[in-house]
């Protein structure tokens, strides 16, 4: 008696086309146990040559019946953005239209310093000092391409050279 509900043939065929375009090699696993297990070895043999507990392939089992092979996908790595840019956005814009006075503070106008308290701590997409360093870090500092200190500063002092300060550039290009 097999364990998983019989898979159709085109769903197989996708499924197996799935496999070799993937990327994720977790998702190709999940998707060969499911066809193995179709096909009618046990669990105990799909985990023996998955190099994977039985109970990773019940889970994943579970994850086929209720949800189909879109249960299957990985999920993305890491945690969800608790402030969402947008949210940032509408946030700062409604702050703009009352007075510094209206939040207890003496001043007239707005200033970035002032602005920089409401946003939060780590916010590339508003605060144009985290994109450059986050630019700075997935160009240079990320890849690892470089063998000595000195090598790294030389890029990241080309990097600083040459980065747009206008917005809307691409950083490493001096478009001045």
């Amino acid at each position: 008696m097999p364990i998983i509900a019989p898979i159709p043939c085109d769903e197989r065929r996708l499924m197996q086309k799935a496999i070799h375009k993937t990327h994720d090699k977790n998702y190709a696993r999940r998707l060969t146990a499911m066809l193995m297990l179709h096909r009618g070895d046990r669990v105990s043999d799909v985990a023996r040559t998955l190099c994977c507990a039985r109970s990773s392939v019940g889970r994943w089992i579970n994850w086929f019946t209720l949800s189909g092979v879109a249960g299957l996908k990985s999920l993305p790595a890491g945690r969800t953005r608790r402030w969402p840019f947008e949210h940032i956005r509408t946030l700062l814009r409604e702050l703009v239209k009352h007075a510094p006075g209206d939040f207890g503070y003496q001043r007239s106008r707005w200033s970035t310093e002032r602005l920089a308290i409401y946003q939060p701590v780590y916010s590339p997409r508003v605060n144009h000092v985290e994109r450059l360093w986050q630019a700075l870090h997935d160009t240079i500092t990320r890849n690892h391409q470089c063998r000595s200190m000195w090598q790294l500063l030389k890029k990241v002092r080309h990097f600083m050279e040459t980065v747009s300060p206008f917005p809307g550039g691409k950083h490493g290009l001096a478009k001045v």
